[in-house]
């Protein structure tokens, strides 16, 4: 089933490297990729970024795919301005961003308007009080801590 976007919506898609681990379904991601992806990846030292690379790259590449009715593989990106890709294929009207953090990825789209997405790994921290007496004010300290 082919996907549409209206001129003022906004669609965000979510998933985890850990879904497709979990599934043992890396391979099949792979086979979504192009051989630039997969020169891209071969050259990633470490098995984490690459493993992160593959899932999101095939992530980009399915979601899009959804939209413009193309194989996954057939989807062409360019780098524009300050390296973001963007869609090469003609016709194509969709604009897209794609982020990660950690196990998560997250890829936003819309129709024409430029989007941006962005998701963070929440870090607790151990030693609230020490950061409350460096950024709190004196009423504050007081009053907080």
């Amino acid at each position: 089933m082919l996907l549409s976007l209206d001129e003022n919506q906004i669609d965000i898609w979510q998933t985890s490297v850990s879904l497709f681990q979990e599934n043992h379904a890396i391979g099949e991601l792979e086979a979504m990729l192009t051989e630039s992806d997969l020169e891209a990846i071969a050259l990633i030292r470490r098995p984490s970024e690459k493993l992160v690379k593959i899932v999101s790259r095939a992530f980009l590449r399915s979601v899009l795919a959804k939209y413009t009715g193309l194989a996954p593989q057939a989807i062409q990106f360019e780098r524009g301005w300050h390296g973001k890709p963007q869609l090469v294929n003609e016709g194509l009207s969709l604009e897209f961003n794609l982020c990660h953090s950690d196990n998560v990825l997250a890829c936003a789209l819309s129709k024409k308007k430029p989007i941006g997405v962005d998701v963070e790994r929440i870090r607790f921290k151990r030693n609230l009080i020490r950061l409350g007496h460096t950024v709190f004010s004196e009423d504050e300290k007081i009053s907080h801590l």
